[in-house]
């Protein structure tokens, strides 16, 4: 299914800087055991990615732990605020539970209650497993979890396999797909419905009024011209 309408995730591209609050490190060589740990631990994580002097995103992590060896580093609890860098406003805001971001690649797995509420569209994606890819600018979720998305038009739509390319602005479900979409079409004919029926409405209040005048205007002649006749 397609939709001519997305939303951009250039924010998932980002590469993380040692922006802290508190850390703890460790310098020392690692062994297999020892590379399960983190080298770098972050509580209260806040980064904010800039373009041309403007803000493009930010995002808040209650804990980031940073692994040298695997180039990974693994967020908790996060929560990000996509800007419009055109008029620098919120064009969407997100959530989830955990988050690994691939440092090298710019790929994100994100896992556990997201929710992604874009108020540019007036739509809100609910998963709990999305992979976003930052080279091909594509975003999937897992093929066994439904991936839910509603907007303030009515449309509703419920599905699995989902993926969406950011380059092409759509996103197709493969299947176990249900709801209701509601086009543009079919808004502009709500729109249309609901003047006729405004101008109906309009049109019988004034009838009713003509009509009442027309009735009194025959009863007052009536009795005038009988008050004239001799006796």
């Amino acid at each position: 299914m397609g939709f001519t309408k997305w939303f951009t995730c250039a924010f998932f591209s980002v590469i993380f800087l040692n922006i802290v609050t508190s850390c703890t490190f460790d310098y020392g060589e690692t062994d297999a055991e020892e590379s399960k740990l983190p080298n770098m631990t972050m509580e209260g994580l806040e980064y904010v990615r800039v373009k041309n002097g403007q803000p493009v995103a930010r995002m808040e992590a209650d804990i980031g732990d940073r692994f040298e060896s695997r180039h990974v580093m693994e967020l908790k609890n996060f929560n990000f605020q996509q800007y419009n860098t055109s008029t620098g406003e919120i064009d969407a805001i997100g959530s989830g539970d955990k988050a690994l971001v691939e440092m090298d690649t710019g790929n994100v797995q994100m896992n556990g209650s997201i929710h992604i509420n874009v108020e540019s569209e007036n739509m809100t994606i609910d998963t709990e497993s999305f992979t976003w890819k930052d080279k091909p600018k594509t975003l999937s979720g897992d093929d066994n979890l439904p991936v839910n998305i509603e907007k303030t038009d009515g449309t509703i739509i419920n599905g699995k396999g989902f993926s969406s390319d950011l380059r092409s602005k759509t996103f197709i479900f493969s299947r176990d797909v249900d709801g209701v979409y509601v086009s543009e079409d079919d808004e502009d004919d709500k729109k249309e419905e609901s003047s006729s029926k405004d101008a109906a409405a309009k049109t019988d209040q004034s009838a009713d009024k003509n009509g009442g005048m027309s009735d009194e205007s025959t009863t007052q002649d009536s009795t005038t011209q009988d008050s004239g006749t001799p006796e």
